[in-house]
């Protein structure tokens, strides 16, 4: 038995600590974080080394072209929360 799912999407909490990036020589990627193989995984957006949040990590380049582009004008709600 074969299992194939052309795209996959994961929504991650990404951790303090880990970068937005499929690769990186210094920080672990929040490609690191999932255990199973899907090729061509890559973090829609980014959020800082330091930054915490909510992260689409999915192979799916047409959707994540549609999220980000400016033609789209898909919102985005960022909300900071600093240490008292």
């Amino acid at each position: 038995k074969i299992n194939y799912s052309k795209c996959v999407y994961y929504m991650l909490n990404k951790p303090d600590g880990y970068v937005s990036a499929t690769e990186d020589n210094v920080y672990p990627t929040v490609i690191d974080l999932i255990k199973e193989y899907h090729p061509g995984l890559f973090p829609v957006g980014r959020l800082d080394v330091d930054t915490e949040g909510l992260l689409l990590i999915t192979n799916d380049g047409q959707l994540a072209h549609r999220l980000l582009s400016p033609r789209t004008h898909v919102p985005k709600i960022l909300l900071v929360c600093h240490p008292i």
